[in-house]
């Protein structure tokens, strides 16, 4: 549970950031209309999903004990929703994610090779990479949605496991020092590069870095409005 709850402290306050990034961005539309920032809504969708994903298969499933509150979301979200699109979707989403850093790297180093040439093709064609990143994957994932995936409850661990003849998504026990280190790296690295793009835009970029600190300071009183004229 310590794991989960270190997770969340940070996890929290960046899907925050990430959304106020968004929404200034949103904002500001005629200042930072760029083809970059149309990929950077596009990630934001991509990797708020696959955060979302990946807490519900994998973090909540971990920590979750029979008789805890989440308990009756692992048994009987079946009867709504089918397992196995989520089980699938862990793997679909990895493709999505590693393609569209591949696809905003090249806008990125094209746009900096010739900005007058490449950027109007970019924001104009945009969307076809990023209906290609979503589809293109579907191939290779589809299938797993064809074998019976559910959830089953693990009595001697006390948590649930999304279980498929494929493989069972949990964390295995550690059966080493260097395994348990790896095993318990995952999440945090997962994380890293799900959640650092919010944090990498602050940093790198001045105007939107100061953009968001316009918002979230407080605006400074006029000096003018608190002289006070003496009679």
């Amino acid at each position: 549970m310590w794991l989960l709850l270190i997770q969340l402290v940070y996890v929290i306050p960046t899907v925050a950031l990430y959304i106020l990034t968004v929404c200034t961005v949103i904002v500001k539309w005629t200042t930072f209309k760029s083809s970059f920032f149309q990929f950077f809504f596009f990630d934001f969708g991509v990797n708020i999903f696959t955060l979302l994903n990946t807490f519900y298969v994998l973090r909540f499933a971990n920590y979750t004990c029979d008789t805890c509150f989440l308990a009756p979301i692992f048994q009987n979200l079946d009867k709504y929703f089918s397992s196995a699109f989520f089980y699938a979707m862990q793997y679909h989403m990895a493709y999505v994610q590693y393609s569209s850093t591949l696809i905003t790297s090249l806008n990125r180093l094209s746009v900096i090779y010739n900005f007058g040439r490449f950027e109007p093709l970019w924001k104009k064609y945009s969307f076809i990479a990023m209906l290609s990143i979503l589809v293109l994957p579907t191939p290779n994932t589809i299938w797993m949605m064809g074998y019976g995936t559910s959830w089953t409850y693990d009595e001697e661990q006390s948590r649930f496991l999304l279980h498929s003849p494929l493989i069972m998504l949990g964390i295995t026990p550690p059966t080493s020092f260097v395994f348990s280190l790896i095993v318990y790296a995952i999440p945090f690295i997962s994380d890293c590069l799900t959640l650092c793009h919010p944090w990498l835009l602050i940093w790198l970029s001045k105007p939107v870095r100061d953009t968001i600190l316009n918002i979230i300071r407080p605006t400074p009183v006029s000096s003018s409005i608190l002289i006070i004229q003496r009679r």
